[in-house]
């Protein structure tokens, strides 16, 4: 388990009695995006950790868009997101979307992309096919549309 929240305490032992999982934890500490699209961290890169991950798990209480969860989507990984704020909007069916709350439910997530491999490789399909969605040509492309129809109307 990989994960950012410096609040979490976790020694990186073999049977993670705090996460009930038997899997090594790592922390990277807490992570801003801004210095992960320009430093690596480890010696690994973000593209390299979201494809390196075998569920990209992001129970945020707040998103303003939700990058993270996209760009693991865009990389393969099957995502598990808070259904809170624009996640659900964003990711929508292509991942699990959870209470971020309930940590049983963000574990009968995690859980069942483990063990039910068709699950599992349905999320990484649909995860990169909407992820297509979201491109800065197609935002550009928006945003020209837009101001063409604004420049129309003032006419």
């Amino acid at each position: 388990i990989i994960y950012t929240d410096s609040s979490i305490e976790c020694d990186g032992c073999e049977n993670c009695e705090r996460c009930g999982v038997a899997l090594e934890c790592v922390s990277f500490g807490s992570v801003i995006d801004q210095e992960l699209n320009h430093v690596e961290y480890y010696g690994w890169d973000k593209g390299a950790l979201y494809n390196l991950a075998d569920i990209f798990v992001y129970p945020s209480f707040y998103e303003g868009f939700g990058f993270p969860p996209l760009e693991a989507a865009a990389c393969g990984t099957p995502v598990v997101a808070s259904f809170s704020s624009s996640l659900s909007e964003i990711i929508g069916d292509s991942g699990i979307l959870i209470d971020p709350y309930n940590t049983r439910e963000i574990a009968l997530a995690i859980s069942n992309i483990f063990q039910d491999t068709n699950l599992k490789a349905l999320l990484i399909e649909k995860g990169q096919k909407n992820s297509q969605r979201f491109n800065w040509q197609n935002t550009a492309d928006n945003y020209l549309k837009l101001f063409y129809k604004i420049n129309e109307k003032r006419n």
